[in-house]
């Protein structure tokens, strides 16, 4: 082997230069072991103080001490799964970002203190002394947030909250002291983490895709004839010679390294002519001969070969090519796609099942599959510790389906006390609708109801008429009727005063003996208009029907309103609700809305279930309503609601005093319903107003037929320890039981009774969170808010029977114990998301699939085609997961069987690796980033960073052209390095009380200390973006008419709403997505005015004034929206001095140093500010920090703006075509709100003109001007799309505009909601990827009828390309575009267009150069000039 070594050897000296990156967060470095802290926090909260005492205090020197000695504190609380997770996640560093969140909090709660550590009590911050006295109680006390680690939280003691290092002695001292108080009562003390010394260095990223695509050049078209006799020679035994190398002399010489020579020859070929052109043919099979590489691949190999090919296939698609593909795989492969095509899988996509639940693979990332194998680890792992269950149970308890949540439980509402005062089935007034139920099919308008008749919609109001509260109800009814609302109304009469009994009387007189009674109708109304009262339901009674109203009367019409007290009785619900086909509606605050909103959720099951055939004409619909597993007999929201309570997991308890205390009182409690399998176990906790609870518990034992039931005695009352005695005693009789409690009367020894009753109260304190009376059902608590009845205790067992019990029982067999069951139902109720598991049986293995076999206890399965984006992200995650021990795996593969190109054009790198890597002679963390080797020299790269969704990143230092790599162009290689600048927050807001549209055009600000952000919402989903980073923020509507007009009034995702305020805290803490849903609902009295109003008359100034005009109304609406006092939409400029605002993007070193160039002529031609907004997404590096010597030589300034693409708003693939669409996608909310009109120029235009013109310019209602192509160059006629075909169509003789250059107006864009529009309109286009070619210019000129466009005069724009050289002279901007013709180079195009170009370049040059030599250059991230109104976040 020695001369094939030699061989290799000039190969090695000529390696490819390699290509490097690395990514940095903008925070400090944090320490490793903080860090393992809030891992295992997560784990169980109770177990962070276990672990601070066991670690704490022990300063280590390296940072490989600190990781060896956390993880060796960590072995003691954690399983091997769990440690697995815990390594991978520090090499992640994902909890970096917390600890960075807790230095943001300290830093601010410290102000100008200086010290290590320091405590805040009563929300005073002081540093901490052994000799602290124990604070009184004091208020206000500090909010505390969902990461806090609370050792005792008692709002009765004074509060008091220690920042400190756990590494230092000191912090540990004051720990220690604390816990004391906390224990002896004198305290709530909480604890929070804060480094006085933070590292050096920024912290160093993983866990994101970095791509080198390739970009389109004219040298890919070569001939490659010979490239079909090259693979023939490679084949051949004989005599052939490549590079020098005579390889049949060589395998004669050396038979044994025959095919070492085969694959060195393979080598050079490919290196040569990798980049020539493959025929058809050759790409045709590329995708099966990946599989065949794949699967041919021994032992674990198979994710190293996947990854190989999929991530380098631009210069290994040769060589793959001669690939041979086996009969076996291509049959397995065909057949295995027919299975998959069941399951809606097709040919080339790509599937990934954890456990069988379906992970999304386009935007999968490692936080968010640690946080689910966390999840799932918890889940798995407390199942497998139960008794007698094995793994075949665990895998059947997790593909069952168990615990969903969301669900909306209803009450049968089929019942003899509701009174329905129409039927639109029968009666006249509906006769003209149609009936057929295929019409909910049909589109209709969002919020409208469909007019059919049939009983679709019914609603029950349950009124008291002697309450005033029901008159909203009568007062809706009647306004249903009138309006002849598509809804069937039903009255249930309750109450027992006199107007009670005389309404109750009358209805019941008149009660129909059809529907079709327009009397009953008609006193319903007038009574809902005049008032209830005695008088006036005798007035009306008479009017309606010859009556004599006396106590006969009374007693002989009682029926109703016995059968309706009855009802509310049995139901469980409450007087003044409403029950829509079952769902009880118990708050009338905006009832009318609530009441279309629940009919408008409802109405898809419905469609569902017609399209299906499930409902056909004959069906009653209130029976098929009735029929849902979703209705119960009983109401009581305490029960029915699943996002009340709490939830505690029966597993695992044995980690402090409290809980091993909790786990013995659970296995050797006292059970009362039988020995055998039940699977239902309630434990009431009996607290001092628990006498009647526990009376109705006894009472309703023998109806609970699947229950078991014991006691946790919280409080010392007569009635428990009566209990507690007769149990203690033997007594199981219920009867005697019962007559014990009644009794109150116990015989045993009170003492030890009250010593029971200190430890019961402790574990329901800190384990149940119960400090009153309440229920513990299989892991549920539930704190009643009013009296328990027999018939909730029976709704709480059927409830838990349905949402999986009873499935557990079975599952677990019928020598099952209830314990077993209790334990397994509080696991799985717990998991992040009750996910329905899934899973390919049917699939062959035999010759298309690789199964390698792990250590972990998660399965994976992947259905994945080799050569996608997916494959090359997923292969590096799941080599990692292998690696950690955490996964099996099988992967199914599922090619494209024909390709007619090659399906990947860039090479990728994931960055992730298991486990922590340290520097070998230092000891500190290894930087860790993408390394990419043997690219071709010849090939122009650009790359990019694939980051998590709410990850926004930008390059910060590299001296080379990210944009334009060519490895002939550089010296040693190139490297990059990039910086996690923002953690972005995403929410919806909406209006809950308006069938939850969103709340378009409502601003909101984002606050922390002085950092401030702001927003528009979108009418896209009602979507908001903001940018944050780690800390504590407070969001709230923008001051104006969002604040004048809304309230926020609720909050879903990781939020609290401060009910004081109405503002949301939001606690910013993790890498991964941070997502809100807001709650926005008009204040009263409000309801008529308009954030956005989008009638067209509305918007203009009043007629002949072409100004904005009036005080009032919309106009004076719009002025607060936007703020400012000049510059009237659609109007002039008043101030001579008024700032342009001028956007440009660019990428690259070429059209940045263009964009100077623009500058220059912008200002060259004004005697206003300038100052010029750059998008800084794509910007490099070198751009970035030399811009502000520039800035300050051309005097004018400059501000970045960044936004991230949402992740539901398709996109784009190249880089150049995401630029277009924040040319125009954005432009609502790229830019501060009071911003109100911004031109944007191409990087490569030369400004003649004063932008001030177009400032001006009165653009007719339009809220954008674009300039028209030209058309007097006629030798260009054949290029000219838009004069034929679809463009010609469409445009109905208006011109077609260039996007080089246009002026928005953005008061006027943002009042018609066109970036909505626009949005829209490009989400339906791009799902065909050959629309929207010229994306930029293509989705306006698109959207001409619908947002208009104001044609600019066409000096505005020339063209060289597109327009006469005639009309030059007289231009205002002269743009370099493309000649397709000519090809000409760009800069040779523009100093030959443009003589000013050389001298504007020239100055650039010098000014750079200049600032360069004096070190005035310094890198700045977000202001790069100092200005008046900063906007630094943008």
């Amino acid at each position: 082997m020695l001369p094939i070594l030699l061989f290799l050897l000039p190969l090695v000296a000529q390696a490819s230069k390699p290509v490097t990156s690395v990514l940095h967060a903008n925070w400090e470095h944090t320490p490793i072991i903080l860090e393992a802290s809030e891992f295992i926090a997560e784990e169980d909260n109770s177990l962070f103080f276990k672990y601070l005492t066991r670690v704490g205090g022990s300063s280590e020197q390296t940072n490989e001490d600190e990781y060896i000695w956390a993880m060796a504190g960590a072995a003691d609380f954690l399983t091997e799964v769990s440690e697995s997770l815990l390594k991978l996640s520090l090499s992640l560093r994902q909890y970096s970002a917390r600890i960075q969140m807790y230095q943001e909090i300290a830093e601010t709660a410290l102000g100008k203190l200086d010290c290590d550590v320091f405590v805040q009590i009563n929300g005073h911050a002081q540093c901490y002394t052994t000799s602290l006295p124990t604070p009184s109680l004091s208020i206000p006390r500090v909010p505390l947030i969902k990461f806090d680690h609370i050792y005792r939280d008692d709002t009765s003691l004074p509060q008091v909250i220690l920042y400190c290092d756990l590494r230092e002695e000191d912090c540990m001292t004051a720990h220690g002291d604390f816990a004391g108080r906390a224990d002896r009562g004198e305290v709530a003390y909480v604890f929070r983490h804060y480094c006085y010394f933070t590292g050096d260095g920024k912290v160093t990223l993983s866990g994101y895709g970095v791509e080198l695509a390739v970009k389109s050049t004219e040298y890919t078209t070569v001939d490659d004839s010979k490239i079909e006799d090259d693979g023939a020679a490679s084949k051949s035994g004989g005599e052939d010679e490549f590079e020098g190398f005579r390889f049949g002399f060589l395998r004669e010489k050396y038979p044994d390294s025959t095919a070492d020579l085969n694959k060195l020859k393979e080598f050079l070929v490919d290196a040569k002519d990798a980049m020539k052109p493959l025929k058809a043919w050759q790409i045709s099979e590329l995708g099966m001969q990946a599989a065949q590489k794949v699967v041919s691949a021994p032992g674990e190999e198979p994710l190293a070969v996947l990854a190989k090919y999929s991530q380098n296939l631009p210069s290994l698609a040769r060589s793959l090519s001669r690939t041979a593909v086996t009969t076996e795989l291509r049959k397995e492969i065909k057949e295995n796609q027919e299975v998959l095509q069941r399951y809606n899988v097709k040919e080339g996509d790509s599937v990934l099942l954890l456990n069988g639940m379906l992970i999304d693979l386009e935007n999968a990332d490692p936080f968010s599959l640690l946080k689910k194998l966390k999840s799932e680890a918890k889940t798995v792992g407390g199942l497998s510790s139960l008794k007698d269950v094995g793994f075949s149970e665990v895998n059947n308890l997790l593909k069952s389906d168990l615990y969903k949540k969301g669900i909306t439980y209803g009450i049968d509402m089929r019942d003899p006390a509701v009174l329905y005062i129409n039927n639109l089935e029968r009666d006249r007034d509906y006769h003209h609708w149609p009936r057929d139920l295929h019409e909910l099919l049909r589109p209709s308008y969002p919020g409208m109801l469909k007019h059919l008749r049939r009983n679709i919609n019914n609603v029950v109001m349950v009124v008291k008429p002697s309450d005033p509260r029901s008159g909203v109800l009568f007062r809706l009814a009647a306004l249903l009727l009138e309006n002849s609302t598509p809804v069937r109304i039903g009255f249930v009469v309750t109450g027992s005063e006199p107007v009670d009994v005389l309404y109750g009387a009358a209805v019941n007189h008149l009660r129909p003996s059809s529907t079709d009674n327009p009397v009953l109708r008609e006193f319903i109304t007038e009574l809902a208009e005049d008032g209830i009262t005695e008088a006036t339901i005798k007035s009306e009674l008479s009017d309606s029907a010859s009556v004599k109203i006396n106590d006969q009367f009374l007693a002989d019409n009682s029926a109703l309103l016995d059968a309706g007290n009855n009802f509310i009785e049995m139901s469980g619900v409450s007087p003044n609700s409403v029950i829509v086909n079952g769902v009880v509606l118990d708050n009338l605050e905006g009832i009318e809305e609530s009441l279309l909103n629940t009919l408008q959720n409802q109405l898809p099951k419905l469609q569902r279930a017609v399209y299906m055939g499930e409902v056909r004409d004959g069906m009653d619909l209130l029976d098929w309503w009735m029929s849902s597993e979703s209705i119960v007999s009983r109401y009581n929201p305490d029960i029915l609601d699943q996002n009340k309570g709490y939830t505690v997991t029966l597993s695992s308890l044995a980690i402090d005093e409290v809980y091993e205390k909790f786990d013995e009182l659970l296995r050797y409690s006292i059970w009362l319903g039988g020995d055998q399998s039940l699977p239902v176990s309630m434990t009431i906790v009996a607290g001092a107003d628990s006498d009647g609870l526990l009376t109705t518990v006894l009472d309703s034992l023998s109806k609970l037929t699947k229950t078991r039931v014991s006691f946790i005695f919280a409080a010392d009352t007569d009635a428990s320890f009566a209990l507690y005695s007769a149990l203690s005693g033997g007594e199981r009789d219920v009867e005697k039981l019962k007559e014990a409690v009644q009794q109150a009367a116990g015989n045993g020894d009170r003492a030890a009774f009250t010593e029971i009753v200190k430890s019961h109260s402790e574990v329901a304190r800190v384990i149940l969170h119960a400090t009153s009376s309440a229920i513990l059902c299989n892991g549920r608590v539930i704190t009643p808010s009013s009296p328990i009845t027999g018939q909730d205790l029976i709704l709480l067992e059927t409830i838990e029977l349905r949402l999986g019990a009873d499935k557990i029982a079975e599952i677990l067999g019928n020598n099952a114990e209830s314990d077993t069951i209790m334990r397994a139902a509080s696991i799985l109720r717990v998991q992040e998301e009750a996910t329905k598991r899934i899973s390919f049986p049917e699939l062959k293995k035999e010759h298309s699939a690789v199964k390698i076999p792990g250590e972990g206890p998660f399965q994976v399965e992947a259905v994945l085609d080799p050569l996608s984006k997916g494959a090359q992200q997923i292969s590096q995650i799941l080599a990692v997961l292998h690696q950690a021990k955490l996964i099996s795996l099988t992967i199914f593969l599922n090619p494209i069987e024909k390709l007619s190109e090659i399906p990947v054009q860039r090479f990728y790198r994931y960055v992730l690796e298991p486990e922590l890597r340290f520097d070998k002679e230092t000891g500190e963390i290894a930087e860790v980033g993408s390394h990419f080797t043997d690219l071709l020299p010849h090939l122009l790269l650009t790359m990019s960073l694939s980051t998590p969704v709410n990850w926004m990143v930008a390059s910060t230092n590299s001296p080379h052209d990210l944009d334009n790599i060519r490895l002939n162009d550089v010296k040693d290689g190139v490297h990059a390095e990039y910086t996690l600048d923002y953690l972005v927050i995403e929410g919806h807001s909406h209006d809950p009380l308006r069938y939850n549209n969103p709340t378009k055009g409502l601003q909101y600000d984002l606050v922390s200390g002085e950092k401030r952000h702001d927003t528009i919402v979108m009418a896209n989903l009602g979507y908001f973006q903001l940018k944050a980073g780690p800390g504590v923020w407070r969001l709230s509507l923008r001051e104006g008419p969002s604040r004048e007009i809304y309230r926020i009034t609720g909050v879903d995702g990781p939020g609290d709403l401060n009910e004081g305020t109405g503002d949301v805290t939001i606690t910013v803490g993790d890498l991964t997505s941070t997502f809100i849903t807001v709650d926005a609902t008009k204040k009263p009295g409000m309801h008529d005015r308009s954030i956005s109003a989008e009638n067209e008359q509305q918007q203009k100034p009043p007629a002949g004034t072409g100004e904005s005009g009036g005080d009032g109304g919309i106009w004076s609406s719009l002025k607060n929206l936007v703020g400012g006092d000049s510059g009237g939409s659609g109007g002039k400029v008043s101030s001579t001095n008024e700032t342009i605002h001028i956007f440009s993007v660019a990428s690259g070193h070429l059209y940045e140093r263009m964009l100077g160039v623009m500058m220059q002529s912008v200002l060259a031609h004004t005697k206003n500010p300038v100052k010029f907004w750059f998008l800084k997404n794509y910007l490099s590096p070198k751009f970035i920090n030399s811009i502000p010597a520039l800035a300050s030589a051309l005097g004018c300034e400059v501000e970045f703006v960044q936004y991230q693409w949402p992740s539901w708003l398709t996109a784009q693939s190249e880089k150049q075509r995401i630029i277009w669409g924040y040319k125009i996608l954005f432009l609502d909310v790229l830019f501060p709100m009071n911003l109100k009109k911004i031109i944007f120029v191409d990087a490569d235009q030369i400004v003649r003109a004063d932008m001030k013109e177009l400032v001006d310019l009165d653009l007719g209602g339009a809220p954008y001007g674009y300039t028209p192509f030209c058309d007097d160059r006629p030798e260009m006629d054949g290029f000219r799309f838009w004069k034929q075909g679809y463009w010609r169509n469409h445009l109905m003789g208006r011109a077609y505009h260039i996007s080089a250059l246009y002026v928005v107006d953005l008061q006027r864009f943002r009042l018609i909601s066109a970036g909505d529009r626009l949005r829209g309109q490009y989400q339906g286009l791009s799902q065909d990827p050959n629309s929207l070619a010229n994306l930029d210019q293509d989705l306006p000129n698109n959207m001409i009828h619908q947002v208009p466009i104001k044609s600019l005069p066409q000096e505005w724009l020339w063209c060289e390309t597109w327009c006469s050289d005639s009309s030059k002279a007289t231009a205002k901007t002269i743009d370099l575009c493309n000649n397709p013709q000519t090809k000409e180079p760009k800069l040779d195009r523009a100093m030959r267009i443009a003589p000013e170009w050389r001298q504007y370049d020239r100055k650039q040059k010098e000014i750079l150069e200049k600032a360069a030599s004096t070190s005035q250059v310094k890198a700045e991230k977000d202001k790069p000039t100092p200005k008046k109104d900063a906007h630094s976040e943008l």
